[in-house]
């Protein structure tokens, strides 16, 4: 059993950057004769042809009777690579004079022969693809995985990216020791084990053993670990087999994952001194497999319960995004919702609100779906805010985003500005009022909307008739001369406010957009780092501050990109996000455990200095004075003039009786119970080096393969809780085992 690797001969998710824009250009084949487009075009059937009509033009085609929106964003991803993968291999795919205008290398420029090999002619032909759709496709690998067995193969091409191999093993063991060991090995080793102790204090046994001079308590301890002994086999042989797999037929050399088999054996435990002790009492081994089924109902259930509050509801309650502006104060929560300081009633009012309620539907799309990050932007004053709001693909992928605003004199009533002219990473505000908003292709200036179209949205709105947007051609300039290298949808981007500068990290690759006189945007400096992973990135003054998924922080020069001080996160904490002061003084990453790593950019060091909200901090920003804002998370806003001194002054929200029943009722109940399910969070902590696992993937399929998406949220497990709480209900279980058969007359 092993990887192979070949030439890829199919497009893969990750590879379709944009599915709209490629359909689009596809479509529009037959007004461009002699194109890859038209000639492609060509090639489809009527049904295919129409399919794609309806997919760019869903109203005008009757929706399909799955059900009343047509299908879902992703399968329409998956009809089209399925689609396109099947036209790879066709002898006719390629007509050189159809490419002729195309950069080709000299390789691919000639017809392939007519008896070549399918898989080379589709391997070929993807290479050719990509470069006519240049600006919709990016073919990163050209190299794709097969699982095979021998000269078998198994499964193949993967959809993974070879360089994403590690990725996909680790996936894969940790699916294969929760199913094997995890669930069903634990119930059947329980099984098994279930009638060790009621028979060893049946009547005429007990005789025979108390008649050596044994303590019965120490019978009783001997007993419990007999059956782990049991356990510790079944799991040493499942666990070095697929050690010895990994290193004799990957190469991959993991000695971390021997320990897991002491910690299968510790879960086993934590529910056999359950069973232990009940057939100590009741000397039934059926008695004893009800006792471990209601134990484990009982700690699933709260479990479940501290679940939902930690990482549902309260998310949604936390404040994920500050901006502050004048004497103005703005935050985003976890729910998208934003929310002005009121000094009236010293708490968060909502702003700009959206219309759409809050119904479950909403907040459940809030949780999965994280689209562009919510940033707030302000005018000096604080009198208008300007912020994007995620919209939701029909295709698949990255998607165009609404560019919302609201103005204090108004209330700041929420304001539909227009949709961007392609999926957009963020928007900023430059010292000078200008808004900049960076594009997946391109660098855009929201120019505003014309007073006729304002005149008409206020008309329409006053008579409750849906008012149309602005056109993105009327609302926004592009600042780039030709369109970029198209960026993945888990891209990067940080804003240096001191000179307009964009940084750029894709997958591996760090680049900078400079800014002209002319407020054109040109190509700067690019790095191409080792590793091929996500990152989050800030910048400031003369640096940029990465931070990357293997939890490597780097500073580096903002002009030549070059390396001036390295350093690590904690062992296993994920980089969330990276803010830098305009004047570059001072920078701060935020981990998904909560955690700041403080850089001081006079001296270029990193910091031993940490606040006092340090493992829940839930937003970072500084304001025009190079002040750190920072969220406790929670509905607090604390704000530090430096890293020397403590916060000097704060904003604290009122919060809700949910908090007060999770402090008060659900936390330390979760606490005093043990965690067995939480013994899986260790095993993943030691197959994948990292203490947070992320939430499942949005809609839109933006956490990509090849790569994390460092936005998406994450669940953060405590490992030393986990540990020590299992630990003392083994020592209290058999410790109430040891007292009771003591002092029972058997």
């Amino acid at each position: 059993l092993s990887f192979t690797s070949a030439p890829s001969t199919q497009l893969r998710p990750f590879e379709l950057v944009d599915t709209q824009s490629f359909l689009q250009t596809l479509a529009d084949g037959p007004k461009s004769p002699g194109t890859p487009a038209a000639h492609l075009w060509g090639l489809l059937k009527d049904d295919q042809r129409k399919q794609i009509d309806g997919y760019l033009n869903p109203a005008a085609v009757q929706p399909p009777t799955g059900g009343p929106g047509g299908p879902r964003p992703v399968r329409v991803q998956a009809r089209v690579l399925d689609l396109v993968n099947k036209l790879l291999p066709l002898p006719e795919f390629y007509h050189p004079e159809s490419w002729a205008s195309v950069e080709l290398d000299e390789s691919l420029r000639a017809a392939d022969a007519s008896d070549i090999d399918a898989e080379l002619r589709a391997s070929r032909n993807l290479k050719r693809l990509a470069a006519a759709f240049s600006q919709s496709l990016v073919v990163e690998d050209e190299m794709s995985l097969s699982l095979s067995y021998g000269t078998m193969v198994l499964f193949g091409p993967l959809q993974g990216a070879p360089s994403q191999s590690s990725v996909l093993i680790d996936q894969t063991i940790i699916v294969i020791l929760s199913i094997f060991l995890g669930f069903f090995g634990i119930f059947s080793s329980l099984l098994v084990t279930a009638s060790i102790i009621p028979r060893t204090f049946e009547p005429g046994e007990i005789s025979l053993l108390l008649s050596k001079p044994v303590r019965r308590t120490v019978l009783f301890i001997t007993k419990f670990i007999g059956g782990c002994a049991f356990t510790t086999l079944c799991a040493g042989v499942l666990v070095t087999g697929i050690w010895l797999l990994l290193w004799t037929r990957f190469g991959l050399w993991r000695p971390e994952l021997l320990l897991c088999i002491p910690l299968y054996v510790f879960l086993f435990a934590v529910y056999f001194s359950v069973s232990a002790l009940a057939g100590a009492i009741w000397r039934n081994p059926t008695v004893s497999l009800i006792i471990v089924v209601v134990f484990w109902v009982v700690v699933t259930t709260t479990g479940g319960i501290y679940a939902f509050m930690t990482n549902g509801y309260l998310q949604t309650q936390q404040l994920v995004e500050v901006t502050a502006a004048g004497s103005e104060v703005f935050v985003v929560d976890g729910a998208k919702k934003f929310r002005r300081w009121d000094p009236q009633t010293s708490d968060w009012v909502r702003i700009c609100d959206d219309g759409r309620g809050n119904n479950l539907m909403q907040l459940l799309q809030s949780l999965r779906f994280s689209g562009v990050r919510p940033r707030i932007v302000a005018s000096a004053t604080g009198d208008r805010i300007l912020a994007l709001q995620s919209e939701m693909s029909r295709f698949g992928g990255a998607s165009a985003a609404t560019l919302i605003s609201a103005d204090k004199e108004n209330g700041y009533l929420r304001e539909v500005e227009s949709v961007t002219p392609e999926p957009v990473f963020s928007v900023f505000m430059n010292k000078n009022g200008d808004v900049i908003l960076p594009g997946i292709r391109s660098v855009y200036q929201f120019k505003g909307v014309s007073d006729q179209v304002r005149k008409t949205q206020a008309f329409l709105k006053q008579l409750s008739i849906p008012w149309p947007m602005a056109r993105p051609s009327q609302a926004f300039q592009a600042l780039t001369e030709t369109p970029m290298k198209p960026q993945r949808a888990d891209a990067a981007v940080a804003f240096n406010f001191l000179n307009d500068q964009l940084v750029y990290w894709d997958n591996g690759t760090l680049s900078t957009l400079n800014r002209r006189e002319d407020g054109v945007y040109i190509a700067g400096a690019t790095r191409v780092f080792e590793k091929k992973q996500a990152a989050t990135i800030a910048a400031g003054g003369d640096f940029v501050l990465c931070a990357m998924a293997d939890g490597v922080v780097q500073l580096l020069d903002a002009t030549t990109l070059e390396t001036l001080e390295q350093t690590s996160l904690a062992a296993g904490d994920v980089p969330k996000s990276a803010e830098f002061s305009s004047d570059g003084s001072w920078g701060v990453v935020m981990t998904h455990g909560g955690n700041l790593l403080s850089l001081d950019g006079k001296t270029r060091k990193f910091l031993d200095w940490t606040p006092r909200e340090n493992g829940s901090v839930s937003a970072i920003r500084f304001d025009e004075q190079g002040k750190l804002l920072l969220a406790n998370g929670r509905r607090s806003i604390f704000v530090y003039a430096s890293p020397e001194s403590d916060s000097e002054n704060a904003f604290q929200g009122l919060t809700e009786w949910p908090h007060q029943a999770y402090d008060y009722v659900v936390r330390p109940l979760y606490l005093l119970l043990p965690k067995p399910s939480e013994v899986d969070n260790i095993v993943k902590y030691l197959v994948t080096g990292k203490k947070s696992v992320e939430v499942s993937g949005d809609p839109e399929g933006r956490s990509v393969a090849g790569s994390d998406d460092l936005n998406q949220q994450r669940i953060t497990f405590d490992l030393s809780v986990s540990l020590w709480s299992n630990l003392a209900f083994i020592s209290v279980m058999l410790g109430l085992g040891c007292v009771y058969i003591s002092r029972r007359d058997f």
